[in-house]
């Protein structure tokens, strides 16, 4: 059987999740094989990023990699652009969900249909005063 690792270990350094997502995971506590690979944009059919509220964190490490290298009369226009790009997102995102309000739903059930295949790896957990439930074996 391959090595397998907890959904928090095997998230790549590039890949930006919602804390909502995080949540998910780590709520269903699914291992995923080493090389499970799988672009989350095309999983959900939404870029998930749409659903940041602020600039995420390549959105971040891009803006402040240009500050650092323009000259300081350009930062202010520098500060425009990506503020209006953060904000195109943003407002893109609400045009999303203004237009279809069970995006969230459909987002949700698109996960399980990507975690189904791996339903058998599922690990129930013991939270400290819940009842207890029995692992899967």
């Amino acid at each position: 059987m391959p090595a397998t690792l907890p959904p928090t270990s095997h998230r790549s350094t590039d890949e930006v999740y919602d804390a909502e997502t995080l949540a998910l995971l780590d709520e269903l506590d699914v291992p995923l094989r080493v090389d499970f690979d799988a672009d989350h944009d095309i999983a959900f059919g939404t870029p998930l990023e749409m659903h940041e509220p602020t600039g995420t964190a390549r959105e971040m490490r891009r803006y402040a990699a240009e500050v650092l290298t323009s000259l300081p009369a350009h930062r202010q226009q520098l500060a425009l652009a990506y503020g209006a790009e953060i904000t195109a997102r943003v407002d893109a995102s609400r045009d999303i969900l203004a237009a279809d309000p069970a995006i969230t739903a459909l987002v949700r059930e698109r996960l399980v249909d990507v975690l189904l295949p791996y339903a058998d790896r599922l690990r129930r957990t013991v939270r400290s005063g819940c009842r207890p439930e029995y692992a899967a074996a």
